[in-house]
């Protein structure tokens, strides 16, 4: 029998690039991302192609180059919402397959935020309350604006949101102002919302013609 000293063929996912607005970046592996069409990248050694896996299913196949790189053009069928795990496979010259680590990612396209409502006070002061994902959005990512000039309203102070996801915004509102809730989350997405005016309606009646 003859003994086969083929070097084993090595793979790995080490990229995940990020391409959603103007600088690229590479998501680590465990992080969160809101590029569903990655460009995904790695290393392999004696090997000629990399067989590339997201959640079991084969999305393509690279080349690797003479510097152990290769990297697969972006995904033509979008990444759907939530935990992702790619792997690699390569071959190397007898046929023995090896199979990477897992990389993982978390895609994430959308801002879950809840309808934001406001109650105005007779002194003019204002408290706005919503709801949004605690663990997406934090304190840093809430704001009022004013829809006619984009720019966050000053003076207003926001609180939470708490471990149930609850926001609330208090202060003066400027008169004429019809505001609307800004939500950006931890990965860059945005949604702004008009904001529900639950303000309970005054009323008023004539009781009496004193003669």
């Amino acid at each position: 029998p003859i003994t086969d000293q083929t070097p084993a063929a090595t793979v790995a996912v080490t990229g995940y690039e990020d391409n959603v607005g103007n600088d690229p970046e590479n998501i680590a592996s465990g992080e969160f991302t809101n590029d569903n069409t990655p460009v995904i990248s790695g290393t392999a050694t004696n090997a000629k192609t990399v067989d590339v896996y997201v959640d079991g299913k084969l999305v393509g196949t690279a080349t690797v180059g003479t510097d152990g790189k290769w990297s697969l053009p972006e995904l033509t069928d979008p990444l759907s919402e939530g935990p992702h795990t790619i792997t690699a496979k390569a071959k190397n010259g007898a046929g023995k397959e090896i199979t990477s680590g897992e990389y993982t990612v978390t895609v994430d396209t959308e801002v879950d935020a809840g309808q934001p409502e406001i109650v105005t006070d007779l002194d003019g002061s204002s408290t706005i309350t919503t709801t949004v994902d605690p663990e997406d959005v934090d304190n840093t990512g809430i704001k009022i604006v004013d829809p006619k000039t984009g720019e966050e309203i000053p003076g207003l102070t926001v609180t939470g949101p708490d471990a149930d996801g609850k926001v609330v915004i208090e202060g003066k509102i400027p008169e004429g102002v019809e505001p609307e809730l800004k939500v950006t989350d931890k990965v860059g997405n945005e949604v702004t919302t008009p904001i529900t005016d639950q303000t309970p309606a005054a009323t008023v009646a004539v009781t009496g013609y004193e003669d």
